[in-house]
């Protein structure tokens, strides 16, 4: 017997590396269409809320671009989510088109982070699951995917931006054109962009010269986004929506401020059937450390920074931005909170095409090497609390109604088909109109406007004090004789000569205010006419 050790052939590792590489370079593919399936599963589970189903009935009931833009201007957002939606909503009455164009943004945010982010794969894959690029931004279909997906793209070509400005100044332009959140991150991301141009280049007047032409055109481009999408932000006069500038400096209103970072950092919700925009560990925070954790959390990131340390100013000031936003303007939700997260993400997405700082001693140059490393790595432990809030979110979603609208309108559908022959009744748009958009119904009378309408105008109408009384009092004394009430509040007292019956109760749902009771409304005294 030759036991004699047999030789390796030399062929043999190359088509191993080979065969890796190709893995490796599948994985992103196939991360991405199991996100995706993830992402439309759960879909498929969560009922639409009214915010959601506010941009779908903007785009649905608005006959042309222009008309939409128009229609949206007490928004408070920007257009292009609604645009996107706008030939979706013109091609079907059905709103899951509106999920199906969102989860197509989602996915294609993850396959750029996956596929082109540098940092460690399982740092990538954790992302992917985290809370707010599993769930918030992905399931619950808003406006704040597009910018998930602009802002990676922004980091992509960040390392060749002096060839490719005219690209990066353009979905700068987009980023523009999504929410305020990102609006003010542009104006961050401008100036750090000039900056760098004039350090990139000093000494090298060649190299300005060549790529001056580009970089003037990118920010003339930049600037026409910042002042198209302000101005779509800025209310106009009339609107009942826009919140107060709130310059209270108090204790208790900054440690609510602070908590929006640990909101974005640690976004845990807690573990109950109304979960959304609560935090387990807010909720057990004592205040007197809201501060403080939020601080340790900042002075984490600017750690992460430390080795190339120019993106700590941009971080910093991004952050505050937000934070003033939060504070002075509109405090937010988890949706907006996140944009401090999704801010740190980007930066330290962009520090890899910077030097990396270095020690004249190797010895003590070696532990800064090695930090810079494994950094991302650093952040495993975070990302798995990003991960255990999606697994809360996905839990309660699954499991009950995130809104009794679907519900509604689907008892309504089968009740009352299409509709017509029925006069349908809402205390309150900002209530109700997610069963219309559930309903192939064109309109519904809402009560406090003392109107019929479909999507929210969120003007100082909205907030009449009208009642729902006084509405079924007048539609009966047209000439009605039978109405649907789809209420969210109290049935209030009625005159004798209505009679109301209710038909359907549809309850227990994760976002307040939207469980509705139905009710079918008669005039009596003309039944008792015709007879």
């Amino acid at each position: 017997m030759d036991e004699t050790p047999q030789r390796v052939s030399r062929h043999a590792w190359p088509a191993g590396r080979v065969l890796a590489a190709r893995i490796l370079r599948a994985i992103p593919y196939a991360a991405t269409a199991i996100y995706l399936a993830g992402v439309a599963l759960t879909m498929s589970r969560h009922e639409m809320w009214r915010d959601e189903i506010q941009a779908w009935l903007l785009a649905r009931d608005s006959a042309t671009p222009w008309a939409l833009l128009h229609n949206m201007r007490y928004e408070g957002h920007p257009g292009l989510w609604h645009l996107l939606l706008w030939l979706p909503a013109h091609l079907t009455a059905n709103p899951v088109a509106m999920q199906v164009v969102h989860a197509a943004i989602a996915a294609a945010a993850m396959f750029v982070l996956l596929r082109f982010a540098p940092f460690h794969l399982v740092s990538r894959l954790l992302l992917c699951g985290g809370y707010f690029f599993a769930y918030e931004w992905a399931v619950i279909s808003r406006n704040y995917a597009i910018s998930v997906l602009l802002l990676f793209l922004v980091a992509t070509v960040h390392g060749r931006r002096w060839g490719w400005f005219l690209l990066q100044a353009v979905l700068l332009f987009a980023l523009c054109h999504t929410n305020v959140h990102s609006i003010l991150l542009v104006l961050i991301l401008a100036p750090m962009l000039a900056i760098e141009y004039a350090v990139d280049h000093a000494g090298d007047t060649r190299g300005a010269r060549a790529a001056l032409g580009r970089v003037v055109v990118g920010f003339a481009i930049v600037a026409i986004g910042l002042f198209s999408g302000i101005r779509q932000v800025t209310p106009p006069d009339g609107s009942g929506f826009a919140e107060k500038w709130k310059w209270d400096w108090q204790t208790a209103h900054v440690r609510s401020t602070a908590n929006r970072v640990t909101n974005a950092y640690l976004p845990w919700p807690t573990d109950e059937l109304q979960f959304w925009n609560r935090n387990r560990i807010t909720e057990k925070l004592p205040p007197e450390r809201h501060v403080r954790v939020a601080l340790v959390i900042l002075g984490v990131g600017c750690l992460l920074f430390i080795t190339q340390p120019w993106p700590i100013v941009p971080y910093l000031a991004g952050s505050l931005a937000l934070l003033t936003f939060f504070h002075v303007k509109y405090p937010g939700s988890f949706r907006h909170h996140g944009f401090l997260f999704l801010w740190f993400v980007t930066l330290l997405w962009m520090t890899w095409d910077y030097r990396r700082w270095r020690l004249p001693w190797r010895r003590a140059d070696l532990p800064v090497g090695v930090w810079h490393r494994c950094r991302d790595i650093l952040l495993w432990p975070l990302l798995l609390v990003h991960i255990a809030g999606t697994c809360v979110a996905v839990k309660h979603d699954w499991r009950s109604p995130f809104s009794a609208a679907s519900a509604a309108a689907a008892w309504l559908r089968g009740t009352y088909g299409d509709g017509r022959g029925h006069v349908f009744v809402a205390d309150s748009a900002p209530k109700a109109s997610a069963v219309v958009g559930y309903m192939p119904l064109d309109r519904i009378h809402y009560a406090r406007r003392g109107e019929f309408g479909s999507y929210v105008i969120w003007d100082k109408q909205w907030q009449s004090r009208k009642t729902i009384r006084h509405a079924v009092t007048e539609l009966l004394g047209q000439g009605t004789n039978d109405l649907v009430l789809v209420l969210s509040d109290v049935l209030p007292h009625m005159p004798r000569h209505v009679s109301i019956t209710p038909v359907a109760e549809f309850t227990t749902p994760s976002i307040s205010g939207e469980a509705y009771t139905i009710y079918h409304v008669s005039n009596l005294t003309a039944r008792a006419a015709a007879r």
